[in-house]
């Protein structure tokens, strides 16, 4: 686990261990965006691939099994992206937007996209190879936040020859950005489940 702001509240409160799962912290001394985070893990993955989780994002009855398996039915992926298929584009432009080709790959990524592609809203719950950390140098910064961005790096592997493909990983997702997100979470969370929208290029 990366951590940045308020650390030590935060260590404190997940501790060393998450039901069975033994937890490491990399501190990030820059807060300096989600790659910047992403290339201070390094020293801590000893696996070919692994799985990016943002800790700001809540996913509504997710299917992380299912990701894992087409995963790890495509060697070709460098990665492979989740996304929300959702009614209102609106919500696309909050997060980053994927093109996906008629072959089920990513084309392009935009960020917080003025005219998102489609209703496929990305997400920071992503599979991915260690390769991808070659690729963090060359990423470019965000002209006005001076930081690397997500898209930016998706964007930079793509461009390089890569493959990344997107996954319909939960039939809803939350961020949580504001005391009112959270009351949102809460409520969201306690009602059933509605259905997805049903959109293809998501998921192979």
């Amino acid at each position: 686990m990366v951590v940045g702001y308020r650390a030590g509240d935060v260590m404190s409160a997940v501790g060393s261990c998450h039901g069975p799962l033994h937890v490491r912290y990399v501190l990030q001394p820059e807060l300096r965006g989600v790659v910047a985070a992403i290339a201070a893990a390094r020293q801590c993955i000893e696996t070919e691939t692994f799985f990016l989780s943002l800790g700001d994002e809540i996913l509504i009855e997710p299917r992380l099994g299912s990701m894992r398996r087409a995963f790890d039915a495509d060697p070709r992926l460098l990665g492979l992206c989740g996304v929300v298929p959702v009614r209102d584009r609106e919500r696309v432009r909050r997060t980053y937007s994927v093109d996906v080709d008629d072959d089920g790959y990513i084309a392009r990524v935009v960020e917080k996209p003025a005219a998102p592609f489609n209703c496929l809203m990305g997400t920071g719950n992503c599979l991915l190879r260690t390769e991808i950390f070659a690729l963090i140098p060359a990423t470019p910064c965000h002209p006005v936040r001076a930081e690397q961005e997500l898209a930016a790096l998706f964007q930079q592997a793509i461009d390089a020859g890569h493959r990344l493909a997107a996954f319909d990983i939960a039939i809803d997702y939350l961020n949580i950005n504001t005391v009112e997100d959270i009351e949102q979470i809460h409520e969201r969370t306690a009602a059933p489940a509605t259905a997805a929208v049903p959109l293809s290029g998501a998921g192979r």
